[in-house]
């Protein structure tokens, strides 16, 4: 979304959005000893709205680590428990359930990144792709049913960068 370099420094500042921010589970239990062999299937799906400041520092012109902290709104979630058993033929009970307890997202994140200049429009503007690769904890994303969902994970990404070049004449 931004990014903000001051000219010889190797201090700067970026915010990250994450508009459609997937978070899926699925679970499948093992068959029960019953006389329908019994099995549960759980999937579940959370979409959030993710603002991320960070504060980074560049190590070489090129390659940056950057830190900071994660905000996650829930815009939207599915959860269904499939009970599946066999009597005779396989039968499917599908179960929609709501969580009454959904969480407002706290975390915080650590990563890194590589800049590589893919186009110089007219020595006035840069183009920049940067892969990264991040870890990401929170706080939980669901405290309900006795339970609670915690999720520490791993984003791989490219972002995109257009800006003005800093120009210097004599």
């Amino acid at each position: 979304l931004a990014d903000w370099q001051p000219t010889n420094s190797y201090w700067g500042a970026s915010l990250r959005a994450y508009i459609i921010d997937n978070w899926s589970s699925s679970a499948l239990s093992n068959k029960y000893q019953d006389d329908f062999t019994t099995q549960y299937e759980n999937n579940t799906s959370f979409t959030y709205l993710t603002i991320s400041p960070s504060g980074r520092y560049n190590f070489h012109p090129n390659f940056h680590a950057f830190a900071g902290f994660d905000i996650a709104l829930n815009l939207s979630y599915v959860s269904t428990l499939k009970r599946l058993h066999i009597n005779p033929e396989e039968i499917k009970h599908e179960y929609k359930y709501e969580f009454s307890k959904l969480n407002m997202r706290f975390g915080g994140h650590v990563g890194v990144a590589y800049e590589i200049v893919i186009a110089d429009i007219n020595h006035r503007m840069r183009l920049k792709v940067s892969p990264f690769i991040s870890i990401h904890a929170g706080t939980a994303m669901v405290s309900d049913y006795e339970s609670s969902w915690n999720t520490i994970t791993a984003r791989l990404g490219i972002s995109m960068k257009l800006g003005p070049d800093h120009i210097e004449s004599d």
